[in-house]
């Protein structure tokens, strides 16, 4: 791949690496919470997001930035070489994309699977009986802590992926 080539993949990565970063702070910090203080209303606006696809941009960027990565990864390795693998600058980039692989692993095997059992069980908080109302909400608050907590973990790996990577470079 030509220089104009590796500058396209580089930019591609960094842009849709921003994207995630910035989609995963703001869903952590920000709408987790906030749903959860909602309440009954809280799983209708999560359904709303579902309904718009949230989950198929938080893959998609996830999954662009990882292969772009690996991809970069191997061309500034030529190939994984050991030699240059194991360098300090390697080592770096290395721990880097092994933290946003994991953050992407939790994002795809937690995260994304309960939102989608969210968005099903917040649409059938309606017409339950009240007597099974409560083992309904339970569920969903058992479901709802345990995203937000692997939300937390994935955007503390994406931001350790992001300063590894800004960092690579220079050690």
């Amino acid at each position: 791949m030509g220089s104009n080539g590796y500058l396209v993949l580089r930019v591609l990565h960094i842009l849709v690496a921003a994207l995630w970063l910035g989609a995963a702070g703001l869903l952590a910090a920000i709408v987790m919470p906030a749903i959860r203080d909602a309440g009954a209303a809280g799983g209708a606006f999560l359904a709303s997001l579902h309904r718009r696809k949230l989950h198929a941009f938080m893959a998609a960027s996830a999954v662009l930035t990882v292969l772009s990565g690996i991809w970069l990864y191997w061309m500034m390795t030529t190939g994984f070489d050991p030699d240059i693998v194991w360098s300090r600058s390697g080592l770096v980039f290395g721990i880097g994309g092994l933290c946003g692989l994991l953050a992407m692993t939790i994002g795809g095997s937690i995260i994304g699977p309960g939102f989608a059992r969210l968005a099903v069980l917040a649409e059938q908080t309606g017409p339950l009986p009240e007597a099974e109302r409560a083992n309904h909400a339970q569920r969903l608050s058992a479901i709802r802590q345990r995203m937000a907590w692997a939300s937390k973990v994935a955007l503390v790996l994406i931001v350790a992926a992001m300063l590894l990577m800004a960092s690579g470079h220079y050690v």
